[in-house]
């Protein structure tokens, strides 16, 4: 009896653990002014994710404390110089930083938005390459469901950096006067994060669950002179361009996450 509810809730994690990867849309989106300084923000949706997480939420009690209403604010103002993870560098960067998380059961809503201030263009660059991983040292989601940061709320991965995007390492992303580029450097890395059991099981179940949409968009202080990526877009006004792409693309091809751009 009691190897069986083991097992049924060994099953439930496996589940669970595909299901983030393939129900997210994720949107980064980079405002940079005539002085190179901005915000950068990521906007997380797990809405398509609710209806899976409620059929286990009798299973897991990390789940159940997610499902609960909420609408909260977490500044990290508040707590990042109790983090011993992060370098000075990163404490600064973030320090003015926040986090929105949403959860409304009844209408199968549930949304992460994340937002950071850069002083200049070497801030966001770093940004851009290592927020996952200062995601993970940070732990504000746990803080924003009510948690010490200690738990491993989402399904024992305490990292949602690595959820959002689990191939950032395999890219180079370049931030410089003018100039912004995200290119492939290293397949290896790919291949070997292609090749653990969680995003084997995410590629079998996509058909099934859904794709992973991501969206990048620059808003830029005039107009941009050049572009060109995957589904790239423009408003009228040359100011905003959008890059567009899935998980289902990344598996496909991985060049597909590349763009360039100057303005």
């Amino acid at each position: 009896m009691i190897q069986n509810m083991k097992v049924k809730i060994w099953l439930a994690a496996v589940v669970l653990s595909v299901t983030l990867f393939s129900c997210l849309d994720t949107e980064e989106k980079i405002v940079i002014k005539s002085d190179d300084s901005g915000t950068y923000s990521l906007n997380v949706d797990m809405g398509r994710m609710m209806q899976y997480m409620k059929a286990f939420a009798s299973q897991k009690e990390e789940i159940q404390e997610m499902l609960k209403a909420k609408d909260t604010t977490i500044l990290f103002s508040s707590f990042i110089d109790t983090v011993s993870q992060l370098t000075a560098q990163e404490k600064e960067m973030l320090h003015d930083g926040s986090l929105n998380m949403r959860v409304d059961e009844e209408n199968d809503e549930m949304k992460l938005s994340f937002l950071v201030p850069f002083k200049n263009i070497a801030h966001l660059q770093y940004l851009k390459q290592h927020f996952p991983e200062m995601l993970g040292k940070l732990k504000a989601a746990d803080k924003a469901m009510g948690g010490d940061g200690n738990k491993q709320a989402m399904s024992g991965n305490a990292n949602p950096g690595g959820m959002i995007n689990p191939a950032a390492q395999a890219y180079s992303f370049s931030a410089e006067k003018n100039s912004i580029s995200n290119r492939l450097v290293d397949k290896a890395a790919l291949e070997s994060v292609f090749s653990g059991d969680t995003l084997q099981m995410v590629k079998q179940a996509l058909p099934m669950m859904g794709d992973m949409n991501y969206k990048t968009v620059f808003v830029l202080y005039k107009p941009v002179k050049s572009f060109n990526g995957a589904n790239a877009t423009t408003s009228e006004d040359k100011k905003t361009v959008t890059f567009s792409s899935s998980l289902s693309k990344l598996f496909e091809q991985p060049e597909a996450f590349e763009y360039k751009l100057e303005y």
